[in-house]
């Protein structure tokens, strides 16, 4: 694989100089003002089109090669051929053996001010609060994102590009028997190991589908020399790339795109 050569710290260090210039600060302030710092770093990071690792282009066949070897099958199926899920008596509603995931329910709605006046539908009742986190680190001055090929069932592409740990809880306490989300223990153990959350906050879901439900969205910052050996399935991505990716159809997804979203 054909990988970019990174441009020299110094080129890095000038262009930043160049920022400074542009809105009138200097790199005393910019020490004094941590929230500054880290705008200018993430700006610095959205309009650099060099990488340490891969090139768009890599990230591009990287992310098609992961379509077009996927080995997976979907089926769509009747509601009552599903196995450990059941619609309750009664209610009607769908819900897992476990009590734990989530439960399609219906909702009778009565709203002023929209476009009809009442509907009925089914919603997503998930009341546990979900992870959605990307991994940052700087190297050589520039912010890389550590993020995700993953592929869902209801996917368009089979694989888009994820945030670095996307779970439920029911996902990572494992009530699926399956195995742990990589690197979701960083985001869990974060206070503990002392690692600095750029950004963390509750996030709604959409709410025309969900019921009342939030995700916890998490920027952590690792350092430089942390996680130089990755999955397969992850990539270290510059905010410029990122950016780049999110003008294509199909290529980010929701999760990933409402933590960027969080930046500062």
């Amino acid at each position: 694989m054909k990988i970019e050569m990174p441009p020299p710290r110094e080129t890095v260090d000038e262009m930043r100089k160049q920022v400074l210039r542009s809105i009138g600060r200097t790199e005393a302030e910019v020490k004094r003002d941590a929230a500054l710092g880290l705008k200018v770093d993430f700006f610095l990071s959205s309009i650099t089109p060099f990488s340490k690792f891969m090139t768009l282009e890599e990230i591009v066949a990287w992310l098609t090669r992961f379509r077009e070897t996927s080995q997976n099958s979907v089926e769509r199926i009747g509601i009552r051929d599903l196995e450990k899920w059941r619609v309750e008596e009664g209610t009607g509603n769908i819900r897992h053996e476990s009590g734990k995931f989530f439960s399609i329910e219906g909702v009778r709605i009565q709203m002023k001010n929209r476009e009809v006046a009442s509907w009925c539908q089914p919603i997503i009742n998930q009341p546990e609060v979900g992870i959605l986190g990307i991994i940052v680190k700087k190297i050589d001055g520039l912010y890389y994102f550590l993020m995700q090929a993953k592929t869902e069932p209801g996917n368009i592409d089979g694989y888009l590009i994820s945030p670095t740990v996307q779970a439920t809880k029911s996902n990572y306490t494992k009530v699926h028997g399956g195995r742990f989300p990589p690197f979701v223990e960083f985001f869990l153990n974060r206070r503990k190991d002392g690692r600095r959350s750029i950004y963390e906050g509750l996030q709604s879901e959409e709410g025309a589908r969900f019921w009342k439900k939030n995700n916890l969205n998490v920027i952590l910052e690792v350092d430089e020399g942390e996680f130089d050996e990755i999955p397969p399935e992850f990539c270290w991505m510059t905010l410029y790339q990122l950016k780049q990716l999110l003008l294509r159809d199909n290529f980010v997804n929701v999760c990933a795109r409402s933590v960027l979203s969080c930046l500062p």
